[in-house]
């Protein structure tokens, strides 16, 4: 193939370059005001959480626009597009001006329809469930056997998210460690 036939290949940033102007052009179909935006919003079925840089429902409708990101996150008028994992690989949209006023009035809690009731637990309220499943968690470790002890650490790891699993992994530790000092200051007795 000679060099004149040959097409040239569009570097990655010119395709993060691409990706930005489509976004913005997604953006700006939202509406010209912070209503039409919301309007649009809940006629597209796009929710999200209050206060929530990555689970906003601007943030939820540039994920599922088909512009192939990895990861979006709204801060202020500010939006973060990211391409893939890697460190680096991201380009910053200023949002417009509608927008940036809805994120805004979605924050302070207006247009409670776009609230994503599922995950929509506060973080008070998870913290009192968190205290709740690890206190009872440590009631089951100070009464189990050893066998038991490895068992609940297993179900621990399985079945509850990371940093909630990694906060009873450590009671589990700390059981452990408990009763290793415990058979130790008994056996020098």
């Amino acid at each position: 193939m000679s060099e004149q036939t040959m097409t040239p290949r569009a570097s990655v940033e010119d395709l993060h370059v691409a990706t930005a102007v489509r976004a913005l052009r997604l953006l700006h179909a939202l509406g010209d005001d912070e209503t039409t935006v919301a309007k649009n919003l809940i006629a597209g079925a796009f929710t999200g959480l209050t206060s929530s840089l990555c689970e906003c429902p601007i943030a939820r409708y540039l994920m599922r626009a088909g512009l192939g990101l990895h990861h979006v996150s709204v801060k202020g008028s500010q939006i973060f597009l990211s391409f893939s994992a890697a460190v680096g690989d991201w380009v910053v949209i200023n949002a417009p001006w509608a927008v940036t006023r809805f994120v805004d009035a979605f924050d302070e809690g207006r247009y409670p329809q776009l609230r994503d009731h599922f995950h929509a637990l506060t973080a008070a309220s998870m913290q009192e469930l968190t205290r709740k499943v690890l206190a009872r968690f440590a009631d089951e470790l100070a009464e189990a056997d050893d066998l038991q002890l490895i068992h609940l650490a297993q179900r621990a790891e399985a079945r509850y998210a990371s940093d909630l699993g990694d906060r009873m992994r450590d009671l589990v530790d700390a059981e452990r460690s408990r009763r290793v000092f415990t058979a130790a200051i008994a056996g020098a007795r």
